[in-house]
């Protein structure tokens, strides 16, 4: 933490094996009131450590259901406690929307997946800075078609001798840009861009194992409740 640079969001995730708790005094200013369980040794000492590093804890702040709260369970499905957080630099905390415990996730854990929505505003680039936008690469596999690849090639020479001609004695640097510029031109002009393609990372057998895996789960989640409901 002490390595991040001040102004950056600095975000701790994760298991802490520390219980809250609703008690905030004293604390007020990096967790509330909505934090599960009693604090305990564990706890003191993620609360010190996130007000020491001016963090503010979000499963302590938003009000859900006790089931939304708790991130852990028993084998037995009895005992629940609330010990993952997500916790967010003070000086961000209005962009921490909320966070809230995910029982249906399909995670191969005694642990609940813990989901915080984070709202960033981001600058636009200006007009002005537009040479420092980043750009989709060019789509060079057209240069492997010969004919492609001759036009390519007289075009950019073809330019390049255009700019030296009409140009005037300029320095290395003035030099260099005008024939950055040529040759983004011809690319443009020829290859275009290059066209992103979203591949397909698990095979249709795999989402329907998933599909399978997690019906189950909501199965057995359905199940402890209704039993603990009747007990």
């Amino acid at each position: 933490m002490d390595n991040t640079p001040a102004g950056d969001m600095k975000i701790l995730m994760g298991d802490m094996n520390a219980k809250l708790g609703p008690d905030n005094t004293g604390r007020e200013l990096i967790m509330g009131r909505e934090a599960l369980g009693e604090m305990n040794e564990n706890g003191e000492l993620f609360a010190d450590f996130c007000a020491f590093n001016e963090l503010v804890i979000g499963g302590s702040v938003y009000k859900h259901k006790d089931i939304h709260k708790a991130t852990w369970v028993s084998p037995d499905g009895q005992t629940k406690n609330q010990i993952d957080f997500i916790s967010i630099s003070r000086k961000w905390r209005r962009s921490l929307l909320d966070t809230k415990a995910r029982r249906g996730a399909d995670v191969g854990s005694d642990h609940y997946l813990v989901q915080g929505t984070i709202q960033i505003k981001l600058k636009a680039f200006r007009e002005s800075g537009a040479a420092d936008r980043p750009q989709a690469k060019f789509n060079t596999q057209k240069l492997k078609d010969q004919a492609t690849k001759d036009i390519f090639i007289a075009s950019i020479k073809d330019k390049a001798e255009t700019q030296i001609n009409t140009s005037e004695e300029v320095g290395v640097e003035k030099h260099w840009n005008n024939l950055k510029t040529v040759w983004s031109q011809t690319c443009i002009e020829i290859l275009g861009r290059k066209k992103r393609q979203d591949k397909q990372w698990l095979t249709t057998d795999t989402w329907k194992l998933i599909e399978e895996r997690r019906t189950v789960k909501q199965k057995i989640i359905q199940c402890t409740t209704s039993n603990k409901n009747r007990s």
